[in-house]
């Protein structure tokens, strides 16, 4: 029930396969057809697996079939002294590629071949898992290569063994999902993405320097960006291999005057804002145990596969309670709204402050975040004039002119579309709308009892605001939202010299007590 209310609809297990030991990642294997002893019975997994499937969640085993330890007694039955024997038919006597640790399967042998098929159907079958993720997919070739620079290029016969393999599994389920850890280039990768297999997406130090206030570019969680035509990259923002993205936030994010990202509430504020983009990115996502409350215990805490503590108490925290609820209502989001599966989206997430457009039928979606460590107006955000719904609050803004600015709080972010999603419960997030993002004016002169003019203006901008407000403060942004000019009205009827600035379009952001107004206005040269 606590994964279901996260809106998670499947669970990848590590491998659970047996292994030497009792405390291990499952990363070496010694036995293909049992559940390790450390875990439980074969019946208490049974159990889970039903349980699992009860809640309409898939379960999916993470499997090695690259390598196998010592004690699996395919190893031991052709030894040579410190290595497989030469007439190995499952193993070869020095590894293919840089990155083996144990002992290295031929998967150009029949031998090996025959048991990992075997293997594969009675797990989908004795145990009714709904599909694997393999571990090192990129090590399942003869192809000797010394370096990843080699070792992840085009592999004709890398990619007629999986091929094969995943044939064999078709056979026996033609629906389940098989995820390959590949990292190879992306030809190799839309090959098997185009074959219905999907690949691993590690997009972890982009959204790790992003909750950092570091800049960041995580573009290639878009399967379009890859040169797929079908959704087949599995995203993810942290995994088993890489540190807590909130342990590295605390300890080397940005901070600057008054604003620190290293603050635990404000540090989980930035991984609401990562996940918004995450999930807002069409595509199958994967969440890394408990990041949905903040965890943030180092990697090599007792050791890098060591036993880490849970943590069930940080659900006792408020900051750290709204974030695993934020994090649900996304992911309920993300799987019950069809326009998150559009193939019709765009991404601009180059710079520090990041947008996602989604449009299908009559709705668009658009996701914005902050992720500089200062405030910022950001301009030409609106892909069109209208009335635009924010997901958090329900609060609705009407936007008369694209090229007016947001501006944004640091870490801030958005959800809007432009028809109503369903409301989530109150105070999951500190932003509110329209408050701190106001979306006022025209073209005009005056704007209830503010004016400003001339209106185009060549040297002299007069501004005049209600007579009840003193100490208005100015900041002149350009369209491209930056900042030309800050200072402090202390008149009802001020003057603001303005001929430094370049001709062009410009946004003057007034704000006094409870009132906020941005006005766009010309400069001109004589």
């Amino acid at each position: 029930p606590y994964l279901k209310k996260l809106g998670i609809n499947a669970i990848e297990l590590m491998p659970i396969q047996e292994f030497t030991g009792n405390d291990s990642w499952g990363y070496n294997p010694t036995f293909y057809f049992a559940p390790d002893k450390a875990y439980g019975t074969a019946n208490d997994l049974k159990t889970l697996i039903d349980k699992c499937h009860e809640q309409g969640i898939a379960v999916l085993l993470d499997v090695v079939f690259n390598q196998a330890d010592y004690e699996f007694p395919y190893v031991k039955m052709y030894w040579n002294n410190t290595q497989p024997s030469a007439d190995s038919p499952f193993f070869n006597q020095q590894a293919k590629h840089p990155f083996n640790v144990f002992f290295d399967f031929n998967h150009e042998s029949e031998a090996t071949k025959n048991y990992v098929k075997r293997a594969n159907n009675f797990w989908l079958q004795e145990y009714r898992v709904d599909g694997f993720r393999f571990d090192l997919a990129k090590g399942f070739t003869q192809k000797v290569t010394p370096d990843d620079s080699q070792f992840r290029l085009y592999d004709a016969s890398r990619v007629a063994i999986w091929k094969n393999y995943a044939d064999a599994i078709r056979k026996i389920d033609t629906d389940a999902y098989l995820i390959l850890e590949l990292f190879s280039e992306d030809a190799e990768e839309r090959e098997f993405v185009n074959y219905g297999m999907m690949v691993w997406g590690n997009q972890h130090y982009d959204f790790r320097d992003m909750a950092k206030g570091e800049s960041a570019n995580p573009a290639r969680l878009s399967y379009q960006v890859r040169g797929m035509t079908t959704p087949g990259v599995v995203g993810y923002m942290e995994s088993h291999d890489e540190e807590r993205v909130m342990y590295d936030v605390q300890q080397s994010g940005k901070t600057s005057s008054g604003y620190s990202t290293r603050d635990i509430p404000t540090a989980l504020e930035r991984i609401k804002a990562n996940t918004a983009l995450f999930i807002s990115v069409p595509g199958p996502k994967m969440m890394w145990q408990f990041g949905e409350i903040g965890y943030d215990v180092n990697i090599n805490f007792n050791g890098r596969t060591g036993a880490k503590p849970l943590k069930w108490n940080y659900l006792n925290d408020a900051n750290r309670s709204k974030l695993y609820k934020a994090i649900g209502a996304m992911n309920q989001l993300k799987t019950k709204e069809a326009i998150f599966k559009t193939s019709d989206f765009d991404l601009d997430v180059a710079g520090m402050q990041k947008r996602v457009v989604l449009r299908s039928g009559n709705n668009t979606v658009m996701t914005i975040g902050n992720f500089d460590i200062s405030s910022k107006a950001v301009t030409k955000i609106f892909p069109k004039v209208g009335k635009w719904y924010d997901f958090f609050t329900g609060a609705s803004i009407e936007v008369t002119d694209v090229d007016l600015p947001l501006f944004l709080a640091a870490g801030e972010f958005h959800i809007f579309s432009t028809v109503p999603f369903a409301k989530p419960i109150a105070g999951l997030v500190p932003w509110t709308v329209p408050s701190s993002l106001v979306i006022t004016g025209t073209q005009t002169e005056s704007f209830g009892d503010v004016k400003l003019y001339p209106n185009p203006v060549q040297d002299i901008l007069t501004i005049e605001v209600p007579e009840n407000q003193k100490n208005v403060s100015l900041a002149i942004y350009d369209l491209s939202g930056r900042s030309y000019l800050t200072q402090v009205l202390k008149e009802q009827k001020s003057q603001v010299a303005v001929q430094q600035l370049a001709s062009g379009v410009y946004f003057a952001h007034l704000q006094g007590n409870n009132f906020k107004k941005i006005i766009k206005f010309i400069k001109t040269t004589p």
